[in-house]
């Protein structure tokens, strides 16, 4: 279902971006939003700060939704409801984004926290290793450096 809406998604964007100005500059940011929104990721599946990067993208809830429609009647009754519900619609769109921007803050932190820890576990490594071979030269009788 999800590929069969991405397709009018684009058109929908196409058509819009003909009844626009184009030289609108927040048109062209919530244009490049959506085209982000429906690029493919190259990032590894393990990779912790893309995919942070990918919920920061995601995290602003938009509650504009579009009242455009090719009859007149529909468009009409659309931007009624738009206006009777977008209050309700902002509040609600503005809790999850608060939510998600908690949750890339709390993400950030725990990937910084395990940076720190793997180069300190790797430093713990390097360190017994160093240890084991000294080890290894004292029981075999050499001289300690």
């Amino acid at each position: 279902m999800e590929g069969a809406t991405e397709p009018r998604l684009a058109a929908e964007i196409a058509e819009t971006a003909r009844r626009r100005d184009a030289d609108d500059p927040a048109y062209l940011a919530k244009v490049r939003r959506a085209t982000r929104r429906l690029a493919v990721s190259d990032d590894e599946a393990d990779d912790a700060r893309a995919a942070l990067l990918a919920i920061e993208d995601a995290v602003r809830i938009d509650v504009d939704e579009p009242t455009i429609s090719r009859r007149r009647e529909a468009a009409i009754v659309k931007l009624a409801i738009k206006r009777l519900t977008a209050w309700y619609l902002r509040y609600v769109g503005d809790q999850i984004t608060l939510l998600g921007q908690a949750i890339v803050r709390f993400g950030t932190a725990v990937v910084n926290r395990t940076d720190r820890l793997e180069e300190a576990a790797a430093a713990l490594r390097d360190d017994m290793a160093a240890l084991t071979a000294r080890v290894e030269r004292l029981e075999r009788g050499a001289r300690p450096e």
